[in-house]
């Protein structure tokens, strides 16, 4: 950690808002942490705890061309949204009837979070660490969800998922953080150098180019009448 003002913001402000959401399980309680957190100047090494940042973001993003990049950023904040419905479902005081389990053929969970790589490893820091043959779910001794590290989770996923969305509006204030993950999307700007050389004429000869015309004066004989000298001729050779 960097303890710069940078991190002592992030500190205070995932407090804040973890408090918050593990009170509540109300997404919009924490939406501008959120915001705040997404645009805090740290790597994102130091900002995410919990979430393998980099890993998730270089699985999902090694596609051939930048078209087939985002859209797979994408289909993540898809996955991350219905990740952040099931967290915020745990946090809350009123928790889902079936809230214990994540089946593997539910139609939302299939095209959304199973569509993308490290989707169930989220669902695994939740809680559901008991994989079933249909899918996964908390263990049976467990009572229920620690609701203060299901938060700090969600607001992970939260703030990725802001994150992904502002590189792919190109509004990411801090965009050099991915530069080294996402290919395609952030690229090292080169100088290029505009000027243009034009060889000379043994040069041009060589390189088969047209020869640019060479003036040559040429003096004129006297006016007789005058006996003055009129202005050389100008002749293109």
């Amino acid at each position: 950690m960097s303890g710069g003002p940078a991190s002592v913001q992030m500190d205070e402000v995932r407090i804040r808002s973890q408090s918050l959401l593990s009170a509540s399980g109300v997404a919009q309680d924490v939406k501008a942490e959120v915001q705040t957190m997404a645009t805090i100047a740290l790597p994102l090494s130091e900002k995410y705890r919990h979430i393998g940042v980099e890993a998730i973001l270089k699985e999902n993003t090694a596609c051939r061309n930048k078209q087939e990049v985002l859209e797979s950023l994408s289909r993540l904040i898809k996955a991350f949204s219905i990740l952040e419905k099931y967290g915020c479902n745990l946090t809350s005081p009123a928790r889902p009837k079936y809230w214990r389990s994540v089946k593997h053929n539910n139609p939302v969970f299939r095209t959304t979070v199973d569509a993308v790589k490290g989707g169930r490893r989220i669902l695994f820091l939740y809680g559901y660490t008991n994989q079933q043959i249909d899918g996964l779910s908390f263990p049976d001794e467990v009572d229920g969800p620690d609701r203060a590290k299901v938060a700090s989770v969600t607001l992970e996923v939260m703030t990725l998922r802001t994150e992904v969305d502002m590189v792919i509006k190109g509004t990411h204030p801090h965009i050099e953080h991915f530069k080294d993950i996402i290919p395609f999307i952030i690229q090292q700007d080169h100088l290029v150098n505009d000027a243009v050389v034009i060889p000379p004429a043994e040069d041009q000869q060589v390189l088969g180019l047209p020869l640019k015309p060479t003036q040559v004066l040429v003096a004129q004989p006297p006016t007789p009448s005058t006996g003055e000298q009129p202005p050389p001729h100008i002749l293109q050779v």
